[in-house]
């Protein structure tokens, strides 16, 4: 290594510098005060390297300085002549006057300036307020000559703390991008620099770390495999490309293509689709080839294409009531972010994550779709959590619902003609969907794409779909299994004119299914000296409102059992009226029952359906989401349990729960709308015991 600068712990470099190691901290500028004020006034190397567009990637970031992570904060200069040096970042790329990556040698003026000897660099690096969640980004601006840096060498005694590995790629030809050539990833923890770096970059270790090849991975390179070789003797990491065979390539092709035809779900071509038996078939017939040669590469290469290549009429659109997560993809797949939509109980946010990372609940949303004329639309709203009457639109989150605002369209990014588009091939964006929301309240018209600023992953709203680095339009939708918006409902034999009820709750207001009816219970009252908890029906036509416990119910009117109630969330239907409901709930989310409440819960024992007492045990009093329950008020005598029994006519709009836990001597009688009988029976059907008899 080149002679060091050594002007002790944080001592002022001079003009000229030497060749060496460096940091350089911010301290005068205008366009540098965010960054002054905040604290953030060291130059880092950036884990990634923001990427404006296809020609300009930038690498260098402000950060708070760590002691802990001092390499992070490095960056090697090299003298030419004067005033003119090169500056080379830790990932290996050297930096342009205006701080993007390249890479060949760069050369830029490092002058002295102000009254502390400190520095201008380049033409001028300045801060890039790209939006960034880390940190904001080094950038150029021929306007910034104010912009001036404290440059610190790195002492020999700093340095001997660590060793240091150069990085040597060989073998893999340039990408048509500088930030998508072949780099190499390390994982080993004892690494203070940053993880990833492409060819002549460096890993910086803690003095006297074993290092071996089994701590890095080289990237993928279509078309060629990799071998990593360690010199602990020699500090360096060398990456080896080499191209593949026909055999490997073609077993490589048949992999990818047999992955592809994995994949289901919202933005894939259809389970019935020809598309799907046509690249089955071509997969079996490439795995017959014993001696593969370019053109049977070809041929399953342009079936692959051809599979990916759909349309909104061949790929599968959300469903009605189902629940899905959003991720929106970054345009660099391999070294960019992930970020899920999330809702955190007051707004939505992104997340950055991993295809691989199971998302939480609170990344859940229920769908409700219909058609409006031959255009299918859809709604949003969170799954999980006090969502009330908020659903999804362009800009997050929306209080009360409105067609302008929240319904969208879901449309195939396969095809798009947005220049905004980076990469356009049907394999890139094979999957990827686009939101399509109104842009205002007044206009029913779908032009908003719904977008995130994709370092940010902050919401907004852009006029074609993106995927260019800066923003990302692209979502992957994915179906969540077992949320329970379908609700069991259990057979109700001893409970006269029901055939089968269940209870149910959700953080949003929902539809009532069809051959299904929806009750709460209002208050309790006695009935011939029994307690009884009269029930209600909701209005019919009217959807249930979030956060409100109800039963539902399939009775003796209907010919066929419903046994399972499928729940979709409400749009612009009219809330149900619902006053003093006596029924609790777990929407939202899983539910301890406080011991202080006198709970019941619906439970079958003996063949007879009731709201049965829960233990006072705090383990035993745990409810899953989107339940009901009963509550009985203390001033009510204490009873074991409660019976069912409903009224649906006009003369008996209200019936009731009945105490059972005393010993009844007599069967009740009722009609066919349970209505209890009393005296001489006239000619009809009638319900003894839970079971029918006829008087003629």
């Amino acid at each position: 290594m080149s002679a060091l600068m050594l002007y002790g712990m944080n001592a002022v470099a001079q003009k000229p510098l030497t060749e060496g190691w460096y940091r350089f901290v911010a301290k005068e500028g205008t366009a540098l005060s965010s960054v002054i004020s905040g604290g953030k006034t060291t130059v880092q190397n950036g884990e990634t390297e923001f990427r404006l567009d296809a020609t300009h990637y930038y690498p260098l970031k402000f950060g708070v300085y760590d002691v802990g992570k001092a390499p992070v904060s490095w960056l090697y200069v090299t003298p030419k002549s004067g005033n003119v040096y090169n500056v080379r970042s830790l990932d290996g790329h050297y930096l342009t006057s205006k701080a993007a990556s390249s890479r060949t040698a760069e050369q830029l003026n490092i002058l002295a300036g102000g009254t502390n000897s400190y520095v201008t660099i380049g033409d001028f690096w300045t801060l890039y307020n790209s939006g960034e969640a880390d940190g904001a980004r080094v950038g150029g601006d021929t306007g910034q000559s104010d912009c001036r840096y404290e440059p610190i060498a790195v002492t020999a005694t700093e340095l001997a703390a660590y060793d240091v590995y150069t990085v040597s790629i060989t073998g893999a030809a340039e990408a048509s991008e500088i930030g998508l050539d072949a780099r190499v990833t390390c994982t080993n923890a004892a690494n203070k620099g940053i993880a990833s770096v492409y060819n002549n970059g460096r890993f910086i270790f803690t003095a006297g770390t074993t290092v071996s090849a089994s701590d890095f991975k080289a990237s993928d390179v279509s078309g060629y495999k990799s071998a990593v070789t360690v010199s602990a003797t020699n500090k360096k990491v060398t990456v080896t490309y080499a191209k593949k065979n026909n055999t490997e390539l073609l077993a490589e092709v048949i992999a990818e293509a047999e992955s592809t035809l994995a994949r289901s779900g919202v933005g894939y071509p259809k389970a019935d689709d020809a598309k799907r038996t046509l690249l089955a078939t071509a997969i079996t017939v490439a795995k017959a080839v014993a001696l593969p040669v370019e053109s049977d590469i070809t041929k399953l290469q342009t079936a692959l294409e051809t599979y990916c290549t759909v349309t909104d009429a061949g790929i599968q659109m959300p469903e009605d009531g189902k629940v899905y997560t959003l991720t929106f993809r970054p345009a660099d797949k391999k070294n960019g972010t992930y970020r899920y939509v999330n809702f955190n109980g007051v707004k939505l946010e992104t997340v950055a994550t991993t295809l691989e990372v199971e998302l939480p609940a609170t990344a859940c949303f229920v769908c409700h779709k219909w058609m409006d004329g031959k255009t299918a639309k859809y709604l949003l709203v969170p799954a999980y959590g006090k969502v009330g009457g908020r659903y999804l639109s362009f800009q997050g989150l929306s209080e009360g619902y409105s067609a302008g605002v929240n319904d969208f369209t879901v449309n195939t990014l396969v095809g798009v003609p947005s220049t905004m588009v980076t990469d356009k091939s049907a394999k890139n964006l094979f999957g990827n969907v686009y939101l399509t929301f109104a842009k205002r309240s007044d206009t029913d018209e779908q032009t908003g794409v719904c977008s995130i600023s994709e370092l940010a992953g902050s919401f907004g709203n852009t006029t074609v779909p993106r995927l260019d680095g800066s923003y990302t339009s692209a979502v992957i939708m994915r179906e969540v299994k077992g949320y329970p918006n379908t609700v069991t409902l259990a057979a109700a034999g001893n409970i006269p004119g029901i055939n089968t009820i269940g209870t149910f709750s959700a953080p949003y207001a929902a539809l009532v299914p069809e051959g299904v009816k929806a009750c709460y219970v209002k208050h309790l009252d006695t009935d011939e000296g029994e307690s009884v908890a009269c029930t209600v029906q909701l209005e019919c036509g009217k959807a249930i409102p979030a956060n409100t416990g109800v039963l539902l119910v399939s009775t003796s009117e209907e010919a066929t059992p419903v046994t399972s109630a499928f729940m979709v969330p409400a749009a612009g239907e009219e809330r149900a009226a619902v006053e003093g409901n006596l029924l609790s709930h777990s929407a939202g989310a899983d539910k301890a029952v406080p011991v202080e409440e006198n709970a019941y819960v619906l439970s079958k024992r003996d063949g007879e359906v009731a709201f049965r007492q829960l233990a006072t045990d705090a383990s035993k009093r745990n409810l899953k989401k989107n339940k009901s329950y009963l509550i009985v008020p203390a001033t009510v005598g204490q009873t074991t349990s409660f019976r069912i029994d409903f009224g649906f006519d006009d003369a008996a709009p209200v019936r009731g729960i009945r105490a059972t836990g005393r010993n009844e001597s007599r069967q009740e009688v009722y009609d066919i709308s349970g209505r209890r009988m009393t005296g001489t029976l006239k000619a009809g059907i009638y319900i003894q015991d839970g079971k029918k008899f006829i008087v003629r």
